[in-house]
């Protein structure tokens, strides 16, 4: 199975078309939640083997320039790839309107689920906040 997560996320258009980007991505027990400057992403996939195939849509929250193949559209993404512990490929087909687009991804795991980050690892002294918000000072021992 795939690692639950947070992961870096790599596009690559292909076919001469110009753009590609950079985001992150959470997948969760069949499902994707993530974005980029100016897209969001919602999808779903199913895995096995080191294989992996699911299904993306991707919608603009913020415009960018029109001249981007995406946008101002809504666009369908079907994808397949591969998948290990440490990050995962896909080859990708848009559908916008149409006309479809091809491109790649990498996907790079930055953090599963469970792990704690690097920075809440820290043995030097911190602040650290309870729930409500307080501050409470943490020393060495």
């Amino acid at each position: 199975m795939i690692r639950n997560g947070l992961y870096a996320l790599t596009v690559e258009l292909q076919d001469g078309v110009q753009g590609g980007g950079n985001g992150v991505l959470v997948l969760r027990d069949g499902t994707i939640r993530g974005g980029d400057s100016f897209f969001y992403f919602t999808g779903s996939y199913v895995c096995s083997g080191h294989k992996w195939k699911g299904e993306v849509i991707s919608q603009e929250h913020t415009q960018g320039l029109a001249t981007r193949p995406f946008a101002r559209k809504v666009a369908t993404i079907g994808f397949s790839g591969t998948y290990t512990d440490l990050g995962a490929e896909s080859a990708n087909t848009a559908l916008l309107g149409n006309r479809s687009i091809a491109f790649r991804t990498t996907l790079r795991l930055l953090l599963a689920d469970g792990e704690m980050p690097e920075h809440d690892r820290r043995s030097d002294e911190t602040l650290r906040y309870k729930e409500i918000g307080t501050p409470v000072r943490v020393c060495r021992q």
